[in-house]
């Protein structure tokens, strides 16, 4: 993989880490359907800004198939109302001492794939200019699906769970922002904050969390960027499950 791909995929690492995390939180949600919503809602709102930053028009409706798919706007309304709940529900102080536990890092690594492989795609396959199509986000949504469950995506939610862990033993507690991060990306707010509050935050928990995992990526032998996306390329080469179900 060329060099310049790694450096520019390593300019957003810091949201794509943060972001992660609020999907985390975001499943924590205790309201039925809702925690899996706002899980898609951060996720949607991920896309969008990488999307964004790269340039590229992305319909908002596609956001929503790279995601995963859910119901709007009302399953948004009750993401929103879930987050009411959280917000009074949870003594924030408990929370920090017992993220290792209630964090819920398979969805944190999904979500750290989906942002990694998405820009990838963008930065190393996409060809074509203009806004991108149904087809295109269907067929990337697939690959992304299917790099995502190979051994790979296991070893990233471990990386990410050895890694916020060190981090909290460490006495670095989840910072308040954390959630109001994952709920202002539920209920679509404003997203320039959303990105100031992951960026400025170089020396704080993002920051740490984004440093600890670079180092864990790189350092841990096979676990690497290079090997992540060395997945998608396999899964991008893969003929489209609806093309494979019409040669049988």
């Amino acid at each position: 993989m060329e060099s310049e791909i790694l450096e520019q995929l390593g300019r957003n690492r810091r949201l794509v880490v943060g972001l992660s995390l609020a999907s985390g939180v975001a499943g924590l949600v205790p309201l039925p359907l809702t925690g899996g919503v706002g899980i898609g809602l951060v996720r949607a709102f991920l896309v969008g800004r990488l999307a964004r930053r790269r340039a590229l028009e992305l319909p908002r409706g596609l956001t929503l198939v790279l995601a995963g798919g859910f119901r709007q706007p009302s399953l948004s309304r009750l993401a929103a109302i879930g987050a009411v709940v959280v917000g009074t529900r949870l003594a924030w102080r408990r929370l920090s001492r017992t993220l290792v536990t209630l964090l819920r890092f398979d969805e944190v690594g999904r979500t750290f794939l989906l942002g990694t492989y998405f820009e990838y795609y963008l930065l190393a396959h996409r060809r074509q200019q203009g806004p991108m199509t149904a087809d295109e986000a269907g067929r990337l949504a697939e690959a992304i699906r299917r790099a995502s469950a190979s051994a790979w995506g296991h070893l990233v939610t471990a990386l990410f769970r050895k890694t916020v862990s060190d981090v909290v033993r460490a006495g670095t507690f989840v910072p308040r922002t954390l959630w109001s991060l994952a709920r202002s990306a539920m209920e679509n707010g404003e997203g320039d904050s959303v990105e100031q509050v992951v960026e400025d935050d170089v020396h704080g928990f993002f920051g740490r969390v984004t440093q600890m995992l670079e180092h864990e990526l790189s350092a841990t032998g096979k676990v690497t960027l290079e090997a992540l996306c060395a997945a998608f390329d396999a899964a991008w080469t893969q003929p489209p499950l609806a093309a494979t179900g019409a040669s049988r």
